[in-house]
């Protein structure tokens, strides 16, 4: 006849394997018997047949520990009693400080997915007796065990995190960063195809335009005029065209040939540009023609546009220096220098500018500027020589008036008064006490009008 463990067809659980975490093994059979017994129904059966299913099951390695238990022929049919005599068996009394001890040291592996982690600390937390602050408990461990800052960092701003949001939130972001990860693979390909570009840009050649080895789009000549044929984009030692630069002077061509520029030095200047209101400027003249020339004295030459030279009707000649280049990086292709007497504050002198095409403000160099004392290095400041130093010690002034516009009816802005930091309170406090001693201020316990003031200036 079959029995009813039969006709259900539930397989009870596999013997009790004794390693050498026995506690653990324990629980977990002992778990699976549980469920099995509910299954089976064995509540319902005798007593005799309730002990005799739990020991057919646990295992031929358990036996040794049962006859060692020597119970009574009454207590050998209780299954409550073998339950108790197996858990005091197989987990002794633990250290409770201990168990939380490793759940606090607990922290989320390399590699190691979120929901391992997970069962890791509450496997843990279950040795620890937390009770009624298991939830709680379990959230700061994930916040704090968790091996990821940024999700670290979603977690801390979280509002009212609680155990479910926690767990919610690392599975979200872990999810993402796998989908993350495998958009990044599908386009593999294409980084390495955009690395290939970026790297075959950041790479040197020999330019047919400026004749110089530099990388890609970082040509000095771009936009550039030339010297020789004066179209942009080459400099003149680079130029094919067979013509030679030419320059009119009173209807006189002065032929400069390329081979006497024998160098392609190049010039700094602090700044070249439009101009400016608040730079420092000079008037210059040079015969009928007067203009303005900013001193910069960043500039390691003198700067005039090819437009005054027009007006001047100055002869240009050949100059060693091919580049002004300015603090940003930007290039002026240099068409020549010219020598000019020029005037300036009634005295005259001989200045040489380099010429560019470009319309800049025209510039005298910190050379120029210190030869024609138009600015002085300062040292030293001398101190008063006045026999009576207004600033000597603490008073008031006699005899002398003081002339102040006042406005009708003025419109007075009420501005709250500024707070001392506290660090510094002690130190304001005795600064005020000490001027108010010396009565360079008098206290003001109570608001005052402004009109109260002006009364009192009148």
């Amino acid at each position: 006849m079959a029995t009813n463990d039969t006709v259900s067809g539930i397989k009870p659980p596999a013997s009790l394997q004794i390693d050498s975490d026995k506690s653990t093994s324990w629980k977990k059979w002992l778990q699976q018997f549980e469920w099995y017994a509910i299954a089976i129904q064995l509540d319902k059966k005798p007593a005799e047949v309730q002990a005799a299913t739990f020991m057919a099951v646990i295992g031929p390695d358990a036996i040794e520990i049962y006859n060692s238990f020597n119970l009574s022929d009454a207590n050998k049919n209780n299954l409550k009693i073998i339950k108790e005599r197996f858990g005091e068996y197989f987990t002794p009394k633990t250290n409770i400080s201990f168990e939380r001890y490793i759940f606090f040291k607990i922290e989320q592996n390399e590699d190691e997915h979120f929901n391992e982690f997970l069962t890791r600390i509450k496997t843990q937390a279950s040795k620890c007796e937390f009770d009624n602050l298991l939830d709680e408990m379990l959230k700061d461990k994930i916040v704090f065990g968790i091996r990821s800052n940024q999700i670290r960092e979603k977690l801390l701003t979280e509002d009212k995190l609680n155990l479910t949001k926690a767990i919610a939130i690392c599975k979200t972001c872990e999810e993402a960063t796998k989908q993350l990860d495998e958009f990044e693979g599908k386009n593999k390909v294409l980084s390495l195809k955009n690395k290939s570009l970026r790297n075959k840009q950041n790479e040197y050649f020999d330019c047919k335009r400026c004749g110089t080895n530099h990388k890609s789009r970082e040509c000095p000549a771009f936009n550039k005029p030339c010297a020789k044929c004066n179209k942009n984009g080459h400099f003149a030692k680079m130029c094919h065209t067979q013509k030679k630069y030419q320059i009119k002077q009173k209807n006189r061509v002065n032929a400069v040939e390329e081979s006497s520029i024998s160098s392609e030095d190049e010039v700094y200047i602090s700044a070249i540009n439009a101009g400016g209101n608040k730079d420092w400027t000079e008037k210059i003249q040079v015969g009928n023609v007067q203009f303005t020339a900013k001193l910069d004295t960043g500039a390691q030459c003198n700067v005039l546009p090819r437009h005054l030279i027009d007006k001047i009707k100055a002869k240009l000649k050949p100059s060693r220096t091919k580049n002004l280049i300015s603090y940003t990086e930007d290039r002026l292709a240099v068409l020549g220098e010219v020598e000019l007497l020029c005037t300036i504050k009634n005295e005259e002198s001989n200045i040489t500018f380099k010429v560019v095409q470009e319309k800049v403000i025209p510039i005298l160099g910190l050379d120029t500027c210190e030869k024609l004392e138009l600015i002085a290095r300062v040292k030293t400041l001398k101190e008063s020589e006045c026999e009576d130093d207004v600033f000597n010690g603490l008073g008031c002034y006699k005899d002398y008036e003081y002339d102040i516009d006042l406005i009708e009816n003025p419109k007075l802005e009420i501005i709250p008064p500024r707070r001392i930091p506290h660090a510094i309170r002690d130190e304001v406090k005795q600064e005020l006490d000490r001027m108010v001693k010396l009565d360079v201020i008098k206290p003001q316990k109570e608001p005052t009008p402004a009109g109260t003031l002006f009364q009192k200036m009148d």
